[in-house]
């Protein structure tokens, strides 16, 4: 099905003003590099378009909107520190890096009254 508008683009659900996209995050986020378009600024503040250039002419958007000609740009910072979110993203942990990383070690009990055998020669009782 595709919208009447534009035969290329998938139609919208009823009640609906945009096509379903995937969640915005903060990896998503910082993806888009230092800059954006008032659109995709609008998607992240779950924002009309319409709504989007009314507040941007208006001076109200949430964020401060940076004008070359023509054309708008909103910093991907300024939407970040809007949403409280880091700039970088945050450290991941490879735990198998690190000196504590788990193993698993076999070793014979002190307990003098379990038996010891080796592991590759255990045998499976059941009792």
């Amino acid at each position: 099905m595709t919208s009447a508008r534009d035969p290329h683009r998938p139609a919208t659900p009823a009640g609906t003003s945009t096509p379903a996209s995937p969640a915005w995050n903060g990896d998503r986020i910082r993806a888009l590099g230092t800059v954006t378009d008032v659109p995709t600024a609008a998607q992240i503040f779950r924002l009309s378009r319409s709504t989007a250039y009314d507040l941007v002419s208006t001076g109200d958007f949430p964020v401060p909107v940076l004008r070359f000609g023509h054309r708008y740009r909103i910093a991907v910072a300024a939407i970040l520190d809007a949403l409280h979110l880091p700039h970088d993203p945050p450290p991941t942990r490879d735990l198998t890096s690190s000196p504590a990383h788990a193993s698993i070690v076999h070793t014979q009990s002190t307990d003098p009254g379990i038996e010891h055998t080796p592991p590759e020669r255990q045998e499976h009782r059941h009792e």
